[in-house]
């Protein structure tokens, strides 16, 4: 076994350089790629919208037997959830698109978000189709589009 002087490099009092660790290597990446740690904060930010707009979708499939049966409703109902919130969501997408360039991007995506969760707690608490899919509704232009790395 060395001693921690043999482990030094001759001539110098530094300790021997460590090799950085895989994750701050790839966050050091990450932040260069992006161009900086701020943008890397919004990117993380949208993907962490994009990730619960996707689970949001792909919860109706999964919870389709229990919402038929607590709603008394069918296979039609079901898909309606989903297309309908699709749909409004794909005819807001050019509207949203300029809005975004005429106010500021925090706080439409801040309210955006807001809209959002407030629609979710309420969709949670639906007794009926009709109350689901109303609740549906408000996000369906949710997530907003990147904003644009200008101002």
């Amino acid at each position: 076994m060395t001693s921690p002087e043999a482990r030094r490099p001759a001539g110098g009092d530094t300790p021997p350089r460590r090799r950085p660790h895989l994750p701050h290597a790839v966050g050091e990446q990450l932040r260069g790629a992006v161009g900086g740690p701020a943008r890397l904060r919004v990117v993380i930010l949208l993907a962490s919208v994009l990730a619960l707009d996707s689970a949001d979708k792909a919860t109706i499939g999964a919870t389709a037997v229990q919402l038929e049966q607590a709603l008394h409703i069918g296979n039609t109902q079901v898909g309606l959830l989903v297309t309908v919130s699709t749909g409004i969501g794909a005819l807001a997408t050019l509207p949203v698109g300029v809005l975004i360039d005429r106010i500021d991007r925090t706080k439409l995506l801040s309210g955006a978000i807001a809209v959002w969760s407030a629609a979710m707690l309420l969709s949670g608490a639906s007794t009926s189709f009709l109350m689901l899919l109303l609740t549906r509704l408000p996000w369906a232009p949710s997530p907003p589009p990147p904003p644009r790395w200008r101002r």
